[in-house]
């Protein structure tokens, strides 16, 4: 399967995934303070020679992530408040529920809630080379 015909399945797995994302709160996910991720898919694309992974994600209000990278690009839909990305030259992309963004790979960034009362909800799409882990926290 190549990338361009994955997509529509992915977006349409990806929309499946947000709603039931929105509905109930992801188990077992790995908690941190302020943070909650769980993969809900990995598959092999291009006969096998880059995987897609896709996972929901949770900020806290007022929370960051960690510094990391992915070593594919990242495709981030928001289902629920404001999700905030901090580059290294100071730049920033916000999007509200309901929008889209793409981090390019490699490309080192901070996720941001800057809300002080609403959780930030996203179902992020990475293609990476097999092997390759889905990020990697930098300094």
């Amino acid at each position: 399967m190549s990338v361009a015909t994955a997509l529509p399945a992915i977006a349409a797995c990806a929309a499946l995934l947000a709603t039931a994302a929105c509905a109930t709160p992801p188990a077992p996910a790995v908690p941190t303070a302020h943070e909650r991720s769980r993969l809900l898919l990995r598959a092999d694309i291009d006969d096998g020679t880059r995987k897609v992974y896709v996972a929901s994600y949770e900020l806290a209000p007022g929370a960051r992530s960690e510094r990391h990278s992915h070593p594919g690009d990242e495709f981030v839909y928001v289902l629920a408040g404001e999700a905030t990305v901090l580059f290294d030259d100071g730049s920033t992309v916000s999007a509200k529920a309901g929008a889209a963004f793409h981090v390019a790979a490699g490309v080192a960034h901070v996720d941001l809630n800057l809300s002080a009362t609403e959780m930030v909800k996203v179902i992020g799409v990475v293609l990476a080379r097999p092997g390759q882990p889905i990020n990697e926290r930098t300094r």
